[in-house]
């Protein structure tokens, strides 16, 4: 992945920075030489190339091997050494400067001598201002073109000697070095002096200057060679020549005229003169050697030259003995097999007086399988090959040619082939194809020709011949139009690497005929009423008590339907692939696929199999590689070739042959990606910016199911607003759109003010949609069925649920309202629901008009704009969720079946209840509970209990405190066994039953202050008949002004009691605080709130309690800095208070599948001075410092704690504890326990609050090899198993590996502490970190979540595996983070790219 990385990077560094341009070449091998130089200088030592050492593996590999004779006593020697007096260039560089030595790379030295010729050429080729003198530290650069790119190839001056002379290139003088250096330098970019050997004058044309050849055979010489020739000198243009030879005996054999046969020559001049009354057209030639001259007619001296006007034989200067001469063009054809001819590109000519070409070019692959389709000979896979569009315009208007068209010249060259001849590896083949787009394609570039357009029409034009040179180039003359040019190797399945470059003469437009990327997946909305009765049957059967399929029942359920299946080929469904189809259909966050999830799966599979299928053309049981792009393109996805050459080397086996259970992984896990890019990409820009954290989470680790997010940390100043917002870090979840939440909260998403639309149902928009459309709305998101109602009590079975009809209340009265004159705690009535904690709570609601605005908008009525559609706003778990609802309601004879108001024509509190089932899950879920829940969510706020059997001193104060403030407040009688339940006593309170505190105040009676507690049944009726109820005795010993204001003698379910009489027969009270936001008045003091999110996940962070010490240190970890005390003076406490609550998330949700609340709570540890500095202080912005190991915990004893641990949704206790640093620890009471939580800190002073987590970081040593490394046994082996092609496949690799590990497992013993062959998760974590990584919980979360068994254990393959893929990560994370800001954009080819692999 890393190397793709690099690819992306380096893309992305040529787009916006122009990087690879000859200005800002890249550094080769990463050297940067002014850096390098700067170094050796402060240093004064000279440089040595440690990438390019003097030693024998620099000079070859096998005719110039370690152990060749011709490499014997060779000696690397600096110029300084070799002479008193070197110089770089002398008086200017030229052609005599180039002599060839004992290397046959005459080709290259033929480039050089033409490079010569032009000093604006030369100069990007050979950086001036390098000299021997002044700064001389024994380093130099050049740079060449190598793909499409410039690299700045950096050298020491060592150079190979014998006998204190250079062994290869060297000057006429021997006392300058430019060239010598130049071949150093080239030698190092194709990997040793020896992989010079042979080639074309072509090749180091177009490496000097990025420009594009053609080669002319000269016994076909076109009838204008002349003038093309001075043309291309005059556009300063390189030429070179040779002489073919017919067996390896005529290599560099001197014929009689002194030409030498199988070596590179170069042309430097087209000059006609006048001889003897007429024209002749001569041309200048030099060979490398610096001698050996042609001895023929116009050679020098020859006699010729006696009838040549002197002015012209002197501006021809003929007569050196320099390896230059001259020759009749008749002579040059009759002599010479080739002319090369390098055009030059636009940026390498500075002069506005000639023309230039119009350039484009374009990178690609043959990649085995998917691309490497071969030529047209093979009609199955030819269209497979990569496709580039040129659209010609505008004809030629040189009047020399007198012909009509338009001019191209298309170069195709192969990537990398000297580098491999040391590997044994032959060119490819090569060679191109040009078809004329018919005019139903015309103006299309996203759209890649098949069969059923290229194989029914022939090519307009090609390459001549398909050959195994580096490059193949031709000139064209086409008609204008629209045209494909199709590059491909002659044989199918030929691996390779690939630069189309196209030159035209007018104006062109070019470029890749991709497909555009895109993603049209049907959507399932299945519904319980879409299942059939036999579905049901069986989702039972394979579900089990749970009624939910784990990954590892889906994994066994997948095998067994597809190995019944005689017509598909399978390796059976791996648990990677599970995991993303839960991530991708795993709507309720559980995991796990309940019955309408895996009713979509079923649907899903059925269409993956028929396309599968359908083509599966050869009834194979699988698909060729081939046959799978058109699959994708079935399935609703459009791919280009590069994102489809991923999923082959991901998806193929070594026949790139794709199974079932392999397609359905790839076809899961596009949709998932693209889903997935949808939901990060929020301002549709096409490009998404990602942390580290989120690369590891969603791209590297992908396929981990995990159910909970980390969320937005925010603190809140005493005034409410916001103070600090750290950066949200997504984890992987169920379904993709769910990290939407965490992206959209920087932007205030999830408060009240802008909440959550809950199941993406828009209120506005969906109201407008039915009054437009004249019809009520029906919520197919929470339907008027039995399933609303229950799963066990009230479900579909039960007696209970018979004879209900779901109506709307303009159905059972004539007159509805919303509210009635207000909300008032009158609205609210029980019914036959067990939730009577909810009623209580929603009854508080209606004493704060503000806090009650933000549960129910207003606005809202029967009237006016009636379309039977409601909403309404809860906080769940951190952010406000706005519910939306119709409002058909369950009713049983013409009654509602549940809470309602006493008038019975007012519909607000039913259609709340019904909004907060819905949000649950259904009606049911709302039995039973605490009134802090409802309290809780309704305002956000955090509740405290007090049991009043050991009420605090203070309590009275705390609940007038507490109501002054706008606190919601319940109470209620705890019960001794279940027959208890909601009994009433003697004196009318109801056992088991949620009551709500609506006043606290002190009268005067019989001479002294009493305390009085108003209380209110939510039931409406059903009163105390105790001191001070409606109508006591008491009231009439008080004054009239406190009497008429407090009592009432309705009977309305609200009554008066003393205090005292209120601790004795109650049990407990609860308070919920409202948290700053909450609270508009001013004149009222707010807490200060701190929020955390976190997870507690089986064997990385789900620790258990103290009882757990080997596994409670793994505890997500909480740091709360407390510095202010208290300044209450009326408290009689010294100290900083603060309330810790500690909530658990989608209990009730989960409880129609069986699961129940965890026992949960949370200790308190004290850090102690000497810990502080190293443990807490923040060394960067946003970093965690570190999670706290098992030592600290075993040496520590709790400072606080919860008072119990119980299996309610929240914990909470209200501490006072000295100033200084504390560590929260929430967790389950037993480890392994799954679960999401919620810490929340209420702290009277402002108190810092962060998570303690280790920072996401690897120490990992590169391991940097050379060749020179590697001893020869080793080699050896590597031969024996790679084969020959001297590289290891993934194949090969995996039965290495097998095989190895079979023998020798004592690596991983080490780390295996019980022996048992396999590691715990918690092993993994400590072995992680001994391995070079830091990672935070979520990571280690998904580590385990990965890489582990259903037991928690991972095995070796599985640990290797782990770390890999981390490293990789890692690195591909720091290639890409150009800027190195910690995050990285990338585009969707990007994402994929990166993601698939």
């Amino acid at each position: 992945m890393s190397n793709i990385a690099k690819v992306l990077a380096r893309r992305q560094d040529r787009d916006e920075e122009g990087l690879g341009s000859n200005q800002n070449a890249i550094a080769f091998n990463k050297q940067d030489f002014q850096t390098l130089k700067e170094e050796c200088v402060s240093k004064r030592r000279l440089f040595c190339d440690p990438t390019f050492p003097a030693e024998p593996d620099s000079l070859g590999y096998n005719e110039l091997g370690r152990y060749s004779s011709k490499t014997r006593g060779v000696q690397w020697k600096r110029p300084t050494e070799l002479c008193s007096n070197p110089e770089f260039i002398l008086g200017g560089a030229n052609r005599t400067d180039i002599c060839q030595g004992a290397l046959g790379d005459c080709w290259l030295l033929a480039a050089i001598a033409s490079l010569t010729l032009d000093k604006e050429i030369l100069e990007r080729v050979v950086p001036s201002g390098q000299t021997f003198t002044q700064d001389y530290a024994g380093i130099f650069h050049f740079q060449f073109w190598q793909y499409g790119e410039w690299m700045d190839v950096v050298i020491d001056d060592r150079l190979p000697t014998r006998d204190g002379k250079l062994l290869f290139v060297h000057s006429a003088e021997g006392s300058e070095f430019w060239s010598a250096l130049l071949e150093k330098a080239y030698a190092k970019l194709n990997g040793s002096y020896e992989a010079l050997t042979g080639g074309s004058t072509s090749e180091g044309f177009e490496d000097f200057t990025g420009g594009i050849t053609e080669n002319y055979e000269l016994s076909k010489a076109p009838p204008n060679l002349f003038k093309l020739i001075q043309k291309a000198l005059g556009l300063g243009s390189l030429l070179g020549c040779s002489i073919d030879i017919t067996s390896s005996y005529e290599t560099e054999a001197v014929t009689s005229l002194k030409l030498v046969k199988g070596h590179a020559y170069s042309l430097t001049a087209a000059e006609e003169v006048h001889f003897k009354g007429r024209p002749v057209q001569l041309v200048r030639i030099r060979n490398p050697w610096g001698e050996v001259e042609w001895t023929g007619p116009w050679s020098d001296d020859s006699k010729e030259w006696d009838s040549v006007q002197p002015e012209e034989k002197a501006k021809l200067d003929y007569s050196a003995e320099d390896g230059e001469f001259w020759m009749a063009l008749t002579d040059f054809i009759q002599q010479f097999s080739k002319l090369e001819i390098c055009n030059l590109t636009p940026d390498t000519l500075s002069s506005d007086e000639i023309s230039r070409w119009n350039y484009s070019q374009f990178e690609g692959n043959w990649r085995v399988g998917i691309t490497a389709g071969g030529c047209r000979n093979n009609p199955a896979t030819f269209c497979s090959n990569p496709q580039f569009l040129i659209k010609l315009e505008d004809v030629d208007d040189d009047p020399d040619d007198g012909e009509d068209g338009c001019t191209i010249l298309v170069g195709l060259m192969q990537k990398d082939g000297r580098k491999d001849k040391r590997f044994g590896r032959d060119l490819n083949t090569i060679g191109f194809a040009i078809y004329k787009v018919p005019e139903e394609l015309k103006g299309r570039s996203g759209v890649h020709l098949g069969p059923d357009v290229l194989l029914r029409q022939r090519s307009v034009a090609g390459s001549q011949t398909f050959t195994n040179l580096r490059e193949v180039s031709e000139r064209l003359r086409l008609p204008p139009g629209e045209y494909i040019i199709i590059p491909s190797t002659f044989e199918p399945h030929r691996k390779g690497s690939f630069i189309l470059r196209v030159f035209t003469e007018k104006e062109a437009v070019a470029g890749p005929m991709q497909t555009e990327i895109s993603a049209d997946v049907k959507k399932h909305y299945v519904s319980e009423k879409d299942v059939d009765p036999h579905f049901k049957r069986l989702f039972s059967q394979v579900a089990g008590s749970d009624s939910e399929v784990s990954i590892y029942e889906l994994q066994k359920i997948l095998d067994t339907v597809v190995s019944k299946r005689t017509d598909l080929k399978t390796d059976g469904f791996t648990l990677e692939t599970c995991r993303h189809i839960i991530s991708l259909l795993d709507r309720d966050g559980t995991g796990k696929l309940g019955l309408l999830e895996f009713h979509t799966l079923w649907i899903k599979i059925q269409k993956y199999l028929e396309i599968f299928k359908h083509r599966d053309s050869d009834n194979s049981g699988t698909m060729s590689s081939h046959e799978m792009r058109d699959a994708v393109k079935e399935a609703g996805f459009q791919l280009n070739n590069e994102i489809l050459e991923v999923i082959i080397s991901r998806y193929a086996n070594q026949e790139f042959a794709i199974d079932f259970d392999s397609f359905v992984s790839c076809m899961v896990r596009l949709e998932l990606l693209f889903k997935m890019f949808k939901v990060f990409d929020k301002k549709d820009s096409g490009k998404i910016e990602l942390d580290i954290l989120q690369v590891m989470h969603e791209m590297a680790l992908l396929g981990s199911q995990l159910i909970s997010y980390n969320n937005n940390f925010i603190s809140y100043n005493s005034d409410g607003h916001s103070r600090t917002r750290i950066k949200s870090q997504a984890e992987m979840s169920g379904i993709a759109s769910k990290l939407q939440q965490n992206r959209a909260r920087a932007a205030g998403i999830g408060t009240n003010a802008q909440a959550v639309k809950f199941l993406n149902q828009d209120y506005e928009g969906l109201k407008r949609e039915c009054l437009e459309g004249g019809r009520l709305f029906q919520d197919d998101m929470f339907e008027a069925n039995v399933t609303a109602l229950g799963f066990k009590e009230l479900g579909p079975n039960s007696s209970k649920v018979r004879g209900v009809e779901w109506l709307r209340p303009k159905q059972l009265t004539s007159n509805p309202t919303f509210i009635s004159g207000g909300a008032t705690r009158t609205d609210i009535c029980q019914g036959a629901l067990g939730d009577c904690w909810l009623l209580a709570a929603i009854a508080s609601l209606t004493l704060n008009q503000d806090v009650f605005a933000r549960v129910v908008p207003s606005a809202q009525s029967f009237d006016g704009d009636y379309a039977g559609i409601f909403h309404f706003q809860f906080w769940q778990f951190g952010e406000w969720v706005d519910v939306v609802i119709d409002d058909r309601l369950p009713t049983r004879k013409g009654e509602l079946l549940f809470v309602h108001s006493a008038e019975g024509s007012e519909f607000w509190s039913a259609l709340l209840e019904k909004a907060y089932a819905k949000l649950n899950g259904c009606y049911e879920a709302l039995s039973g509970g605490s009134t802090t829940e409802g309290f809780e969510d309704f305002t956000g706020g955090i509740a405290e209990v007090h049991e009043l059997s050991k009420p605090a001193p203070n309590l009275f104060k705390t609940i007038q405190k507490a109501l002054s403030w706008g606190s919601l407040l319940g109470c209620s009688i705890d019960i001794t066994s279940t027959a208890d339940s909601e009994a009433i006593t003697s004196q009318k309170l109801v056992k088991g039953h949620a009551y709500s505190v609506t006043g606290a105040e002190e009268v005067e009676f019989r001479g002294e202050l009493t305390k009085l507690i108003r209380i209110r049944n939510p039931w409406g009726q059903v009163e105390w008949t105790g001191p001070w109820s409606d109508g006591s005795a008491e009231w009439r010993q008080i004054c009239d002004g406190d009497r008429e204001r407090l009592n009432s003698k309705a009977e309305d379910g609200e009554f008066w009691m003393s205090f005292t009489d209120f601790l004795r027969h109650y049990s407990r009270v609860e308070i919920c605080n409202l948290t700053p936001d909450a609270l508009t008045d001013d004149s009222v003091n707010k807490w200060a709130l701190s929020k955390f999110d976190g997870n507690w996940r089986r064997g990385s962070t789900a620790g258990g309690c103290r009882n757990y010490p080997n596994s409670f240190w793994m505890n997500p970890q909480f740091l709360i800095k407390l510095e202010e005390q208290d300044d209450d003076p009326t408290d009689n406490e010294t100290g900083c208070s603060f309330v810790v609550g500690l909530i658990q998330k989608n209990r009730r949700k989960m409880r129609k599948v069986g699961e129940d609340m965890n026992t949960i709570g949370f200790a308190i540890y004290e850090v102690p001075a000497e810990n502080r500095s190293s443990v807490l202080l923040l060394q960067y912005v946003g970093q965690r410092n570190v999670h706290l190991d098992r030592n600290f915990f075993v040496r520590h004893a709790s400072a606080a704690r919860s008072e119990t641990f119980i299996n309610l949704r929240e914990v909470c206790s209200r501490f006072c504890l000295p100033p200084g640093e504390y560590l929260i620890v929430p967790s389950t009471f037993e480890p392994n326990k799954d679960g999401d939580f919620c810490v929340r800190v209420f702290s009277e002073k402002q108190a810092e609050f962060q998570e303690l987590d280790d920072p996401t970081k690897m120490n990992v040593p590169e391991i940097d090899i050379k060749e020179v490394d590697i001893d020869s046994r080793f080699r050896s082996l590597f031969g024996q198993l790679a084969g020959a092609d001297c590289e290891i496949s993934p194949f090969e690799l995996q039965n290495i590996l097998n095989k190895v590990i079979t023998k020798r497992n004592d690596i991983y013993c080490k780390n295996d502490k019980d022996k048992s062959g396999t590691m715990s998760s918690g092993e993994l974590r400590e072995a992680i970190e001994k391995s070079g990584f830091s990672l935070n919980n979520a990571l280690h979360q998904i580590m385990v979540a990965r890489y582990s068994d259903s037991n928690l254990m991972i095995d070796f393959d599985n640990f290797v595996s782990c770390l890999l893929r981390l490293e990789c990560m890692f690195k591909a994370f720091k290639i890409l983070d150009k800027d190195n800001d910690g995050t990285v954009e990338l585009n969707l080819m990007e994402w994929l790219n990166v993601s698939l692999l």
